[in-house]
Parts: structure tokens; sequence; C-alpha cells
């Protein structure tokens, strides 16, 4: 099933990536290289998967930006983070769906995305 996908990442090679692997997928991909813009852009586009990175210096976090998805704007997407960190669900707070590492496996991302 295609799935409408927001990417968010300030490192743009990241960006390209992941959205060049979903998009050869068939899903439909959207980028962000902000919070503040992956945020203007969830007012008027509703996605099924936003992939969000933890650190975006200097704005908007990836938690923040999930929060405000969830809370400010009453969506429920499944909200995937990366980061270079080690955390858990628990401690990213209930906004997110699933944690991965930055050296991101594309399949385990691909196959989160289709559940």
């Amino acid at each position: 099933m295609v799935k409408k996908i927001l990417v968010m990442d300030d490192y743009p090679a990241i960006v390209e990536i992941i959205s060049k692997e979903l998009r050869g997928r068939g899903h439909d991909v959207t980028t962000a290289s902000s919070g503040e813009n992956a945020l203007a852009i969830c007012r008027s586009t509703d996605f099924d998967v936003i992939i969000t990175d933890f650190s975006m210096p200097p704005g908007m976090h990836g938690i923040e930006l999930a929060r405000r998805i969830v809370v400010d704007l009453g969506k429920r997407p499944k909200i995937f983070m990366f980061t270079t960190n080690q955390f858990s669900l628990e401690e990213v707070g209930p906004y997110i769906s699933a944690v991965f590492q930055k050296s991101l496996d594309l399949k385990l991302l691909e196959t989160a995305v289709e559940a």
C-alpha cells in the first residue's frame, strides 16, 4: 500500500537517501529541512508516516515536532525518529512510534513503514 510520508533532516544527503529509497518502493514522499518547515507542511497535509531526526539545530528537535503534530494539530501519524544517541521509546515520549540509530538500516525502516 502506498503511504504518504514526510522525511525531515537538516542534512540534505540523508533526506535524499531515505526519500529515494521510499519513492523507489512506490511511496509518496515529501521532504522538509527543519522542524519548523515540517510543522508548516503538516498543517496543510496529512501523512501516514513522519520520519524525523532527533537533533535539528538550531530549531525544533524531533520530539518537539512530534508533540506539536499530535497535540497542537491533533494528527496521529506513525512518527519514526532517528538519532546518533541511544534512546528507548519510554525516553522519547508517547508521540514517537519507533527510534532508529542514525546509521539507518533502510530495510528495517521500510518494514516499519509498511507495518
